[in-house]
């Protein structure tokens, strides 16, 4: 998840706003990072997050959003500690932004921490009630914990909130696939796949369904017995979840 409030500079720089020497160049640092994000190039993007964030120009609210982007990118290059090291910094710069907290809650389960993954979408919730994702990712902390009701009614919360998006659906069909309603699984999957092509058909998602509760696999249900547990699981396992549920400003 990132912040839109990176697509701002991006508009405000092309229009001719007038930005002083100071501020502008490490605004131009930050364009540049989102021309990168959008290229795909998480090293580049860091590499020019790093230099916004370490010029003097921009005020706290976009070093905080500046911080929250390069944690997205260090997350998607496989960092999750540097992501998570971002993220902190974004929220001593806003004590109150519901995505920083909703992504380090990513960036713990990727660690797979789901007491401080769950702890940290409380939070998100608490302070944006609305904000459907922090449900999305939430639902798939509770479906890896084995409880699948909770994780049903935060996927139905989020839908309400964000009718058809691809990536809730695609967690909300592994709630209904924990209850072994296998039939709403399907639906779920294949509306997903239809808004989404790039989506796995529904029963090749449901053989990975089965590849994470399979005996012998950190997440079989016989080890499903508390969070604390759960929190043991290795990282590869809990990059399981969907690749688009953590979230930045564009």
């Amino acid at each position: 998840m990132r912040a839109v409030a990176v697509l701002s500079l991006v508009l405000a720089l092309s229009s001719g706003m007038a930005w002083g020497g100071a501020e502008a160049a490490p605004l131009e640092h930050c364009v540049k990072a989102e021309a990168a994000y959008q290229a795909g190039d998480h090293t580049l993007e860091i590499e020019y997050y790093t230099r916004c964030i370490d010029d003097e120009g921009p005020a706290s609210a976009t070093r905080a959003i500046a911080h929250n982007n390069r944690g997205v990118a260090h997350l998607a290059a496989g960092d999750p500690d540097s992501a998570i090291a971002d993220y902190e910094k974004a929220l001593s710069l806003d004590s109150a932004y519901a995505m920083a907290y909703a992504n380090r809650g990513m960036a713990q389960l990727a660690k797979g921490n789901f007491v401080q993954s769950l702890r940290d979408y409380d939070t998100a919730l608490d302070f944006d009630p609305a904000y459907a994702p922090a449900y999305t990712n939430r639902c798939w902390l509770f479906g890896f914990m084995g409880y699948g009701e909770a994780a049903l009614e935060d996927c139905d919360e989020s839908l309400r909130l964000r009718p058809d998006d691809s990536f809730t659906l695609d967690a909300r069909a592994f709630a209904f696939w924990l209850l072994e309603d296998q039939e709403n699984a399907r639906q779920d999957l294949q509306l997903a796949q239809r808004l989404d092509p790039s989506r796995p058909i529904w029963y090749e998602r449901f053989a990975e369904f089965e590849r994470i509760f399979s005996v012998g696999y950190p997440y079989a249900t016989a080890a499903v017995q508390s969070a604390d547990r759960q929190a043991e699981a290795d990282q590869a396992t809990a990059l399981q979840a969907p690749s688009g549920s953590t979230a930045r400003p564009h």
